[in-house]
This record gives C-alpha cells, sequence and structure tokens, in this order.
C-alpha cells in the first residue's frame, strides 16, 4: 500500500473512532514511528503518538530476540493492557 493511502486510511480510522486507541504493530524497521509521526502532524488528526515500548513485557522482549512475534491474541491482550 502507498504511504500516502496507508496514512489517510488510519486518519479515517482515527477519526472515526476518536475515543479508541489505534496502536500500530510491525517488526522492526517497518516504518510504524514514521506512519504515527505523520498521522499525528496531519491538520486533520486529533491524535497523539505514546510509544508502547515501555509496555512491553520482558516475555514479550525475548521472543522478539528470537525473532517470535505475538499471535493476533496476544496482541489484542497486550492492547487492552496497554490502553
Amino acid at each position: 500500500m502507498h504511504s500516502s493511502r496507508a496514512i489517510r486510511l488510519l486518519i479515517t480510522i482515527a477519526t472515526a473512532a476518536a475515543l479508541r486507541p489505534l496502536i500500530i504493530f510491525g517488526r522492526p524497521g517497518a516504518g510504524k514511528s514514521t506512519i504515527a509521526e505523520r498521522l499525528v502532524a496531519h491538520p486533520d488528526a486529533n491524535a497523539y503518538n505514546l510509544d508502547l515500548d515501555v509496555c512491553v513485557p520482558q516475555w514479550m522482549r525475548d521472543n522478539f530476540a528470537k525473532g517470535v512475534y505475538p499471535t493476533l491474541a496476544e496482541r489484542r491482550g497486550f492492547s487492552s493492557g496497554a490502553a
């Protein structure tokens, strides 16, 4: 997906669900921070950027080091706990 289209999609989602968090998951170097920064900088965005790396539990960090990434259920659990 072209990056500007992705940003528009995120802005649309953020606007439609203004009271719900939008958490961007991805591997290191995938562009998560770039997308989040552009989303927050957009004039129509009512959003802020919070880096959730400080909330990542040790077991998840250990798995990242092994190249093992969370399942969808684990991501949902993390999202609920971080929100």
